[in-house]
């Protein structure tokens, strides 16, 4: 999966989570770390296998955001 996209993701999340959580210190801390958990956590994924089981639920995220 390209490394590239997944950066994209990435710094797409927190700029949506700025725009949802504006107001909200707490909430915007608190999703940071969420996101940034998540990615490290998968960071050495290479299964694109993998990654597109993942991939579903920020979609879902962005949704309703």
């Amino acid at each position: 999966f390209c490394r590239a996209i997944v950066l994209k993701l990435f710094k797409l999340l927190h700029r949506t989570r700025q725009e949802v959580f504006k107001n909200d210190t707490r909430a915007l801390e608190a999703a940071r770390q969420k996101i940034n958990e998540e990615f490290k956590n998968n960071q050495d994924e290479t299964s694109e296998e993998k990654i597109n089981e993942v991939l579903p639920v920020f979609i879902v995220f962005f949704h309703f955001a």
